[in-house]
Parts: structure tokens; C-alpha cells; sequence
């Protein structure tokens, strides 16, 4: 996985941290008795078409990417792996991007990003126990250096587009795998 890559998801996880702009793929509201940890806030208006309140317990695949994302975020500028781990345990690419990401702050260096933010998200209308989803993201500027050696580098934003591979447990999803699109 070419350096520009990870930083391309590095990048993709932080803009979602900043808001979601897709008026046709607006999650529904999420419950209020079952708070999804999340960093920041998100500006979003209400979907016509948004997906039903899932019971109490449940998280939709909606939800799920956009969490995700935020703890991707959060990870990527505080160096900090911990919930993005517990949130990608059955995904060995997203564990591998933590990895990355330790090993850079492990080095003495750091990354700083605006992230991604989540222009659009499609599922497939007949949700198997997996599924993929498409996740179109506007990836913000990012800055970041390898250890504290290396020199700054820097990367601009782009739109990108990845495929999210995610299966169904009893009361949520779970994210098995994610890959950039055409890239």
C-alpha cells in the first residue's frame, strides 16, 4: 500500500469528522438512547428518504461508516488508536492503517489533517448479512512527517471514492474491509 494511499485514508477519515454535505444520503437521526461516540459535530439537514430509526440497540451501515470515520479522524490527529481499533476489529486494512498511524507517532512525528468530509453513501437496496457500500468523500488538506526526522510532507484534497465491504452481527454492522476506488 503505496504511502500516498494511506495518506489518502488518513485524509478520508478526517473530513468526515467535519460534516457530511449529501442531501439524499443524510442518516436519519441517530436514537438519543444509544449515543454514538463521535468527534466533533455534524451539520446535517433531515433525509426524506433516510433510512428508518433502527431499534435502540441497532447502528445502521450509515451510522457505522461515519463513526468509523470520526474515530479515523481523531486518530489521525491525536495519535491515539485505541476506539478506532475497537470500531475495526474485523477489518485487518483499517487495523493496519492504525498501525501506521502509532508507528508515526511512535516515531516522534504527526499527522495533521482536515479529514475527510462524507459527500455521499450508497448501499445496495437488498441488505444481505454483507454488504458494499460506496462512500464518496471530499478528502481535506493534510499535513503530516514521518518521525521527527522527516521532513513535512503534504497532501491536498481531492474527491475520492471507496468501497466499504460491511457485515451484519445480531444488533449492528461491522466493518470487514475498505478500499479506495480507482486509484
Amino acid at each position: 500500500m503505496s504511502l500516498r494511499h494511506i495518506f489518502s485514508v488518513f485524509t478520508v477519515g478526517v473530513v468526515l469528522l467535519t460534516g457530511c454535505s449529501s442531501e439524499a444520503d443524510e442518516p436519519a437521526a441517530l436514537p438519543t438512547k444509544t449515543p454514538i461516540p463521535t468527534v466533533g459535530a455534524f451539520t446535517e439537514s433531515p433525509d426524506p428518504e433516510a433510512e428508518p430509526e433502527p431499534e435502540p440497540d441497532t447502528v445502521t451501515p450509515k451510522q457505522l461508516i461515519r463513526r468509523w470515520a470520526s474515530l479515523s479522524n481523531q486518530m489521525q490527529n491525536t495519535g491515539k488508536s485505541d476506539e478506532f481499533r475497537m470500531a475495526s476489529q474485523d477489518c485487518p486494512a483499517c487495523l493496519g492503517l492504525a498501525d501506521h498511524v502509532d508507528a508515526i507517532y511512535e516515531a516522534g512525528g504527526y499527522v495533521e489533517t482536515e479529514g475527510w468530509r462524507v459527500l455521499r453513501i450508497v448501499l445496495p437496496p437488498d441488505r444481505g448479512r454483507r454488504i458494499d457500500a460506496i462512500v464518496s468523500v471530499r478528502s481535506g488538506a493534510t499535513s503530516y512527517r514521518e518521525s521527527a526526522d522527516d521532513e513535512v510532507k503534504k497532501l491536498t484534497g481531492a474527491r475520492q471514492d471507496f468501497r466499504f465491504v460491511l457485515r451484519k452481527r445480531t444488533d449492528s454492522w461491522s466493518i470487514l474491509e475498505y478500499h479506495l476506488l480507482g486509484g
